[in-house]
């Protein structure tokens, strides 16, 4: 559509690749909120071309990959790994080998590609849980859907999940989608877009709900800091929730004191419930 290409183009111009290695949270907030603000403002003459151009890449949303009963190939510990061309960690914590069926939580990183202190936040809960924890490193800077449009990282996540499932004994109740900041806006999205694999999506400060179509109605749960200043809390309580909920998700809120963060009593809580 023309208003979606109106978005891209602009989301591009006002936050360019090189701005990873500036100050994220200035431009966080100029970006996401251009981009929330701007859903009613028609798109140029420009746009409308270039949008409705039949050589633009079609978005891809499903992803393929199915969980099966295999044997468990993993080693317990730390592992960097390409699939797909897509670069990925894993923590597998010794107490997930001996389960005959594991479970797998994925985690997408912020704009910055923070996924060692993703890794770090999780390991604990991860070693007492017996839950195996994946993060996926997107392709850009942030996830494709984001600044663009769902495509080149739906491919890796899927390629990643189907190296994780040829190699991990597990089923879809046992998968759990997770993202915080620009990875919980994604998530929220993946997430709807393939509700029969996921049995969960928990969303640690989202900006704004991206469209997709959406595959079945899975829980979803979603912390913000009151004090966010990346991320407006005042928009996930008065829009995100409410239109998830409008539209039949069952929906978790949680409220807490603090910033643009992982609320790590949420973390431990679902990677508790996961492991159980």
């Amino acid at each position: 559509m023309a208003r979606d290409c109106a978005l891209n183009f602009i989301s591009d111009l006002a936050l360019p690749h090189q701005t990873e290695m500036l100050d994220l949270d200035y431009f966080a907030i100029d970006r996401r909120r251009f981009l929330t603000q701007i859903a009613g403002i028609a798109a140029g003459a420009a746009l409308t071309v270039a949008c409705n151009n039949d050589e633009a890449p079609k978005e891809q949303f499903t992803l393929s990959a199915k969980p099966k009963s295999v044997p468990m190939t993993y080693t317990a510990g730390s592992h960097a790994e390409v699939a797909g061309g897509m670069n990925f960690q894993t923590y597998v914590p010794a107490s997930a080998l001996t389960r005959s069926v594991v479970p797998i939580m994925i985690v997408l990183h912020g704009a910055n590609k923070g996924v060692d202190s993703l890794m770090s936040l999780h390991r604990a809960s991860a070693d007492a849980a017996g839950v195996i924890v994946v993060a996926p490193i997107s392709a850009d800077f942030t996830w494709d859907a984001i600044h663009t449009r769902f495509g080149v990282d739906v491919s890796g996540i899927d390629s990643v999940l189907k190296f994780l499932f040829d190699r991990i004994p597990t089923d879809w109740s046992k998968v759990v989608l997770s993202g915080f900041s620009d990875g919980a806006t994604y998530a929220i999205g993946l997430g709807r877009a393939n509700g029969n694999l996921f049995s969960k999506i928990v969303s640690y400060s989202p900006g704004f709900i991206l469209d997709c179509p959406p595959v079945g109605r899975p829980p979803i749960v979603i912390s913000h800091g009151t004090a966010d200043g990346v991320l407006p809390y005042s928009y996930t309580q008065g829009t995100i929730v409410p239109t998830l909920i409008a539209a039949g998700y069952p929906v978790d809120f949680q409220s807490f004191d603090g910033n643009h963060q992982v609320n790590v009593p949420t973390m431990q809580a679902e990677m508790t419930k996961l492991g159980a």
